[in-house]
C-alpha cells in the first residue's frame, strides 16, 4: 500500500471585489439614483431603495425606476447618473468598518477589483 500525504493548500494571493465588499458604493449609488428620481416626482425612503436597487447595475436599475415612476426617463439619463455617482465616490467613498485594519493585517498578495466604469 501507497502512502499519501497530506497536501496543506498554500493561498497565493486574495481578490477581492471593490464594491460593496470592501467600500459601502451601494448606498453612495443609491442615494444618487434617489436624487435624480425626485426630479421625476418619486420619493423613496432609503431603506426601501436599498432594497430595491442594491446589487444591481445602472442599467437596471434605471428600468426599475422607469417601472416605479410609469415613464421611461430621458435618453441622457444613464450618462447624467453616472456622472454624479462618479462625482459622489470620487469624495465620499470611506472604506467599511474594519477593512482597512484586515488589509494591512494580510500576509499574502492581495488584488483590488471594481466593475464600476472608470
Amino acid at each position: 500500500m501507497m502512502k499519501t500525504e497530506q497536501i496543506t493548500p498554500v493561498v497565493g494571493c486574495i481578490i477581492f471585489d471593490c464594491d460593496s465588499v470592501l467600500l459601502n458604493t451601494d448606498t453612495i449609488i443609491i442615494s444618487t439614483l434617489l436624487d435624480l428620481a425626485e426630479e421625476y416626482g418619486l420619493t423613496i425612503e432609503l431603506d426601501e431603495a436599498v432594497w430595491l436597487f442594491s446589487e444591481k447595475g445602472v442599467e437596471q436599475n434605471i428600468i426599475k425606476l422607469n417601472n416605479l415612476i410609469g415613464t421611461a426617463v430621458p435618453d441622457n439619463f444613464e450618462e447624467k447618473i453616472r456622472k454624479n455617482i462618479y462625482q459622489e465616490l470620487k469624495y465620499g467613498l470611506e472604506p467599511k468598518e474594519g477593512v482597512t485594519e484586515m488589509l494591512r493585517m494580510l500576509k499574502v498578495p492581495f488584488y483590488i477589483v471594481s466593475n464600476l466604469s472608470r
